[in-house]
C-alpha cells in the first residue's frame, strides 16, 4: 500500500504479471464511498 495525501505527488514503480486491466482505489472508507478509484491499462 502506498500512502499519499491530497496534493502530494510521488513516483512508484510497479512491474505487472500479465497485460490487463488493474484497478487503484483509496483505502480510506470516507474516500472509497466518493468513488475514488480508477484503472491502470497495461499492454505488452
Amino acid at each position: 500500500m502506498i500512502m499519499q495525501a491530497q496534493g502530494q505527488r510521488g513516483i512508484c514503480e510497479i512491474r505487472f504479471p500479465t497485460a490487463g486491466m488493474f484497478m487503484f482505489h483509496a483505502h480510506k472508507t470516507e474516500f472509497a464511498d466518493l468513488g475514488w478509484m480508477g484503472f491502470f491499462e497495461v499492454t505488452p
